[in-house]
């Protein structure tokens, strides 16, 4: 084993270098010692007092531990034990708790250390891809030592040869001084067949901040203060820090720091809030912005707090146009300057309001429909101040998507044949197409001809709004038809139904001129006498075959079996009728009489039926009930007492009751009349007045009673 000690004196400089198992080369002096080892290696240091070691690259230092130190005779010895594990580059020894200044002072001194690799070329410390970063204006260094002085080394930038051999430096590596944007890439080291890469990336210093004033906030004595200071996230290792300096710092200053997006870009964002704010907060307000890594920057606004201000309001952006679909959500936002701040907002109970903190109203009308077409309007007032209250109308339109819709009105059931007809066609939706008016002739009911465009109608167009078309089409009704609107796809029919009934199908009784629709389960009661005519009628617009039939309770098998009932088919062009006559109905005309209409496809037949009875005639006759008799009844009655006429009789059919005193018509306000009109209650007797003869005539189409009755003063005291 070969040693060599390398002595370092700090004012000799005499170093001492050991050399264990290997040969050592001749050292290399190159501006300062230098040392190369390839196998264990011993630094040994003299001095005058303890001393210690520094490794040092750049500007990086690390204390280096593991040395040995000693002292004789007053001569301090710290040995230091290196291998080629060991970082190349500068060691430092110095004194212990001095700093040193790169061996240029008396109180340090230093070697570097190469690591000699003698069997193929290297660099030093060679990870591949490594990552550098700097800042626009400064510098880095791209760690590309050899192993050796005398390698050569060869530094690219892209397809760019930047540095060959001898470096500036060797001992330090490739520097780039002042960067620039433009620095930034890709750079490789090569050195014989050794490469190491460098991603380099510079970036540009911060903007200042942005500062100002939040929305809605106004320097007024009395209300709050609210100041931003934003800066751009780009993409920083820390969280930002911010330091505000205002003219006053009390408990009335609050801050908070949020991470935002803002125009789809990231901030960070500094909020100063002061409430309920004097003419004292008046001054230079500042805000410092502090990232890791970077200068800090700083930007300052001026701020002068008023006693007071006029009211104004004023609507900065508003979105005014909104389409969607039905039952979609529609959104309004209204970024509104006011002051006082926060606004009133008169507006239907529909809407739900959502504030943010930049000063914009969103106003959303959830689950839209058709209905919710058209214009809203939004009243903003201010809140009240010592110059009153401003307020200012805005308008928001919203369209509502939607199919098509149509609605024919102004044909009413029947139609009178020949009358001047006007069909209205409603259109609603968005967007709407025009609509058109198409005519189709149905003669007999029936419909064989393709829908025509009408030339003999007058068509007037109306457009109410944007998604509600209407269309008149005047016409004469001259034959059954169908008439069809349109718009765009949709279509919407009708029948114009031409009859002399008011119904496409009905089943009337007509008793003496008294005409009755009958309804389910009608019933009626005749009485022996009495005419009916049935009338049984449909539409053959809607029915193709119409029956009128009955059962009797005597069982008789058909109409032709009485000769008292008459049947007739009374149908046109329009109806199909059916009829029956009984001149006067006897009992054996009891029974069920139906009418069936069977309907035509796609409609429903009707059925109706009458229960009819018949009654036996009994003329009106006087019950013996009553005070009115058939000879005449004489009653005395005293002053001032009630008195009750009762004139109980009857019959069938109906019984109609006249009265009359001393042979003149009772006027209606005579007394009270009861029990159709069978009753007369006098409640006050006074012989000038309701003394005399009366007489009650009962009479119905059977025969006709009278009563009688002498009302009399009764003066016996």
């Amino acid at each position: 084993m070969k040693e060599l000690n390398v002595h370092i004196l700090l004012f000799s400089l005499a170093f001492t270098v050991v050399h264990s198992l290997l040969d050592v080369k001749p050292p290399r002096l190159c501006h300062d010692e230098e040392v190369y080892a390839t196998g264990n290696a011993t630094l040994i240091c003299e001095g005058d007092k303890n001393l210690t070691w520094t490794f040092k690259y750049h500007n990086e230092e690390i204390k280096v531990e593991g040395y040995i130190n000693s002292e004789s005779n007053g001569t301090y010895v710290s040995k230091l034990s290196l291998n080629d594990q060991n970082h190349q580059g500068h060691y430092y020894c110095h004194y212990e708790n001095e700093s040193f200044n790169d061996g240029k002072a008396s109180d340090s001194t230093h070697v570097y250390l190469f690591h000699d690799y003698e069997d193929f070329a290297k660099i030093e410390s060679a990870p591949d891809d490594i990552e550098v970063e700097g800042n626009v204006g400064e510098e880095v260094v791209l760690d590309c030592r050899p192993t050796r002085p005398n390698l050569t080394v060869v530094v690219t930038h892209g397809i760019k040869q930047l540095h060959a051999n001898p470096l500036e430096d060797p001992k330090m590596g490739f520097v780039l001084h002042n960067l620039t944007t433009e620095d930034s890439g890709e750079y490789m080291c090569k050195i014989e067949e050794e490469r190491k890469t460098f991603k380099v990336t510079v970036r540009e210093p911060p903007s200042p901040p942005w500062l100002n004033i939040s929305k809605n906030t106004y320097p007024v004595v009395g209300y709050y203060l609210e100041l931003h200071c934003r800066i751009l996230d780009d993409n920083y290792k820390s969280q930002p820090t911010f330091d505000w300096i205002q003219p006053m710092r009390d408990n009335r200053t609050s801050h908070r720091t949020e991470h935002h997006n803002l125009n789809n870009y990231p901030f960070y964002t500094s909020h100063l809030r002061i409430e309920n704010i004097t003419m004292d907060d008046s001054g230079t307000y500042s805000c410092k912005a502090r990232v890791e890594g970077r200068l800090p920057t700083e930007k300052s606004l001026n701020i002068i707090v008023k006693e007071n201000m006029d009211s104004f309001i004023k609507i900065l952006n508003i979105t005014q146009n909104i389409t969607c679909g039905k039952g979609e959500n529609a959104t309004w936002d209204l970024e509104v300057e006011s002051f006082p701040p926060m606004p009133i907002y008169q507006l239907s109970s529909r809407f739900i309001p959502e504030q943010f903190e930049n000063g914009t109203k969103r106003l959303t009308l959830a689950n839209v429909t058709p209905s919710d077409f058209g214009e809203h309007r939004v009243v903003i007032k201010t809140r009240n101040n010592s110059d009153g209250i401003k307020s200012v109308n805005v308008s928001l339109y919203l369209e509502v998507e939607s199919d098509t819709e149509l609605l024919i009105t102004g044909i009413n059931g029947i139609t009178e044949k020949n009358s001047t007809t006007t069909a209205i066609c409603n259109a609603t939706g968005y967007p709407l197409e025009n609509i058109t008016w198409h005519y189709q002739s149905c003669p007999r009911g029936e419909c064989p001809d393709s829908f025509m465009t009408p030339t003999d109608a007058r068509i007037a167009y109306v457009v109410h709004r944007e998604n509600h078309f209407s269309s008149e089409y005047t016409f004469v009704a001259k034959e059954l038809a169908r008439i069809q609107c349109r718009s765009g796809s949709t279509k919407k029919t009708t029948d114009i139904i031409i009859s002399e009934f008011t119904m496409p199908y009905s089943f009337k009784l007509n008793v003496s001129g008294d005409i009755k629709d009958l309804q389910k389960n009608s019933s009626y009661n005749s009485i022996e006498t009495d005419p009916i005519h049935l009338i049984c009628a449909a539409s053959r617009f809607y029915f193709n075959e119409l029956n009128l039939t009955f059962t009797l309770e005597e069982q008789k098998a058909s109409f032709e079996e009485d000769e008292k009932i008459i049947q007739a088919d009374t149908s046109t062009e329009l109806d199909l009728i059916k009829t029956l006559y009984i001149e006067n109905v006897n009992s054996s005309h009891k029974g069920n009489y139906t009418c069936f209409a069977n309907a035509k496809r796609g409609h429903k037949s009707k059925l109706l039926t009458l229960d009819h009875k018949v009654d036996e005639l009994i003329a009106a006759y006087l019950t013996g009930f009553g005070n009115m008799l058939k000879e005449d009844y004489k009653v005395s009655q005293k002053i001032r007492a009630a008195f009750t006429f009762n004139c109980s009789v009857s019959g069938t059919p109906v019984i109609d009751i006249m009265w009359t005193k001393d042979d003149q018509p009772l006027p209606s306000d005579f007394g009270e009349f009861r029990k159709n009109n069978q009753v007369i209650i006098i409640s006050d007797f006074k012989p000038k007045i309701h003394s005399g003869h009366y007489k009650c005539e009962a009479r119905n189409r059977g025969g006709s009673v009278r009563g009688f009755l002498t009302l009399t003063e009764d003066d016996s005291g």
